[in-house]
Parts: C-alpha cells; sequence; structure tokens
C-alpha cells in the first residue's frame, strides 16, 4: 500500500498536470464553482510532491482545484502521495481514476431526484 498524508494544501503551491485527460465542460465547471460555496470543498484533490521544490503536481481534482481558485480559496484539502512516487505512477493513476468514474444511470438518477422532491428538496437547496 502506498504511504500517504491528508493535508491542506496552498493553492499557491499546487500545478496543474499538462496531460490531464479528463474534460469537463464551461457549463459543468461553473455548477462546481457554485457548489463549494454552498456545501464547501467535500472531496480532497490527490498530489504527489513535485521533487525538492515546495511544489504539488495535481493528479486528481484539477476541475475542483479551478473551481476552488476561483472561489478565493488559498487552501485544499489533499491527499498527499508519498515521496516514491514518479511522474509514471501520477500518469497511471490520473488514467484509472478518470476511469473509474464511470457514467451517470440516468434511470437511477431520476429516481433519487423523485426521492428528494418527495422530502422537499431541489438540487438548488443543495
Amino acid at each position: 500500500m502506498r504511504e500517504i498524508t491528508i493535508q491542506n494544501i496552498d493553492m499557491a503551491s499546487l500545478r496543474e498536470a499538462a496531460d490531464n485527460p479528463n474534460r469537463m465542460t464551461e457549463e459543468r465547471l461553473e455548477l462546481l464553482k457554485q457548489s463549494i460555496p454552498k456545501l464547501g470543498f467535500l472531496q480532497p484533490i490527490l498530489v504527489r510532491s513535485d521533487g525538492e521544490n515546495p511544489t504539488y503536481e495535481i493528479v486528481d481534482g484539477h476541475h475542483r482545484g479551478e473551481a476552488a481558485r476561483a472561489c478565493g480559496m488559498t487552501q485544499v484539502p489533499a491527499v498527499v502521495l508519498g515521496k516514491g512516487s514518479t511522474a509514471a505512477d501520477a500518469i497511471a493513476m490520473r488514467i484509472s481514476m478518470n476511469q473509474l468514474r464511470g457514467e451517470l444511470d440516468l434511470t437511477a438518477v431520476g429516481r433519487s431526484m423523485e426521492h428528494l422532491a418527495e422530502e422537499g428538496l431541489t438540487v438548488e437547496h443543495l
């Protein structure tokens, strides 16, 4: 098992990977930006130490990082991979993390939305 730590990382010490394969529309990114002030930053980003510099490469969570920056956050919670993590490890993890997310089952989403409506909640409440 990999050595990891969980810590708050200064936004100034984060750098995005050049080869992030995940894409997000501007509309979805805007929704993400709007959710942070309402719900908070709920899922840490995944980073690896960028050598001896006090900077970190984002492995997973590029869009969350971008949204946090747009919201004026100065720090974000992060899972930090141990010092033995290589650039190749980061690339492999970046691809696998994006694959693991899968796709939404719209029928299940519909059932969930019906349940929320029964409770008197809408997406705007979240």
